[in-house]
């Protein structure tokens, strides 16, 4: 599918950094929360696919103006 915008594709995670997404702990990455999430995922059709990169970086989504100015900003609760 194309996007109708630009989109990141950050694997020197200098995006990451810029807009305070930290590495998780082991416990938030593979804890019980993360494995009913992965079930509840699994259960509507997702599937994991190989893991490329730091498995431990939180994610975010951030809708971002030509500007520069953060129209949306989603961090992780605790996945």
């Amino acid at each position: 599918m194309q996007a109708p915008f630009p989109c990141l594709a950050d694997p020197g995670r200098e995006g990451y950094r810029t807009y305070g997404l930290k590495r998780g702990s082991a416990w938030q990455v593979i804890g019980p929360a993360a494995i009913a999430r992965g079930l509840q995922a699994r259960r509507k059709g997702h599937r994991v696919e190989k893991i490329e990169g730091d498995a431990f970086q939180m994610p975010g989504t951030f809708i971002i103006d030509r500007d520069g100015t953060v129209r949306y900003a989603r961090y992780a609760r605790n996945s």
